[in-house]
């Protein structure tokens, strides 16, 4: 695998590294492209938000004061990136760069990776055993999805109307949710 870390180098035929990224002191914890495809922000160890400019690879180290950060998501507009740290769910105003926590975080959330809602409104936290659904924006309770035999989810995504959560975990499926009940909608399987 080393040798493909050369740039031009791959495993891949037809794909070819074009560059290394650099500029973390600690793990890089997760990722996200804005919506334009003009930005990756990397959550890190380092207590940092980076901020990549894909078009000319500059990198701005953001420090936010929330310890450990997990995982991010730009809302449509670009004008938030929300972020899972120690703190909780919180959000951060790229224009004004000031930063709130949306929600509090829990002993045990282990929280592998957030999506937002298309409308921006709602919050999966994909963790062990199932999906926290959270709308800082209401009082309104929303159902979690808890499923002990999908073990640690590591990946969702909302479906455009965002009335279905389709979960990725450890098992040789998909499974897609209904979020207004938290009830299994359907099954996709392939994989072996």
């Amino acid at each position: 695998v080393e040798e493909f870390m050369e740039i031009g180098g791959s495993p891949i035929p037809g794909l070819n590294l074009k560059t290394v990224l650099r500029g973390h002191t600690a793990q890089i914890n997760d990722f996200s492209v804005s919506p334009s495809g003009t930005y990756i922000a990397s959550p890190s160890d380092d207590g940092t938000v980076g901020i990549w400019n894909i078009k000319n690879y500059q990198f701005r180290a953001m420090p936010l004061q929330m310890g450990r950060i997990y995982s991010s998501r730009w809302s449509l507009d670009e004008r938030v990136l929300f972020l899972h740290s120690a703190e909780g769910l919180c959000s951060w105003d790229m224009t004004s760069g000031n930063t709130s926590v949306l929600h509090k975080r829990r002993i045990d959330d282990n929280v592998n990776c957030i999506r937002c809602s298309p409308d921006n409104q709602t919050f999966a936290l994909a963790r062990y055993g199932g999906v926290d659904l959270i709308n800082p924006y209401s009082n309104t309770s929303l159902p979690s999805i808890v499923d002990d035999e999908l073990g640690t989810v590591w990946g969702v995504a909302w479906a455009l109307n965002g009335s279905v959560l389709v979960t990725g975990s450890h098992r040789v499926y998909l499974r897609a949710w209904n979020t207004g009940t938290g009830r299994v909608h359907y099954q996709i399987e392939g994989h072996t």
